[in-house]
């Protein structure tokens, strides 16, 4: 199972916050992506942690779409010293952009995460 961090945070004024981190997934625990942009994709750079033909490899961008994709099962254990990034973006085709698009069509945001995400769970993709 996922190994989840709650930090409870109070300021000088008393006003509290809740931040929420991934330090671990194991194997088996399962993950899915979901955006609100119909063209966006994700690239795993060094390797995937998933083993399942439909999910996302590393090298190839994996298109997320306007929906929540299939939730697939994580297969090795991962943590901060064993992070596998991804980087977000859209897949366009033809795109007259001045962003230049990899050849399969990937466009970066500039931006990313990993698995298991950075210290704060919103810090964007």
């Amino acid at each position: 199972m996922a190994l989840l961090e709650y930090e409870l945070t109070v300021d000088e004024n008393g006003n509290s916050k809740v931040t929420c981190s991934v330090l671990e997934v194991d194997k088996n625990d399962r993950i899915r992506f979901k955006s609100n942009n119909a063209k966006s994709a994700i690239v795993y750079q060094k390797g995937s942690p998933f083993n399942d033909p439909k999910g996302p490899k590393a090298g190839v961008p994996f298109p997320v779409g306007k929906k929540a994709t299939p939730a697939f099962k994580v297969a090795k254990v991962l943590n901060s010293q064993q992070r596998l990034h991804f980087d977000c973006g859209v897949l366009r085709k033809n795109s007259s952009s001045t962003v230049k698009a990899t050849p399969d069509g990937f466009q970066p945001w500039g931006g990313g995460d990993g698995t298991p995400p950075g210290r704060n769970i919103n810090n964007g993709g």
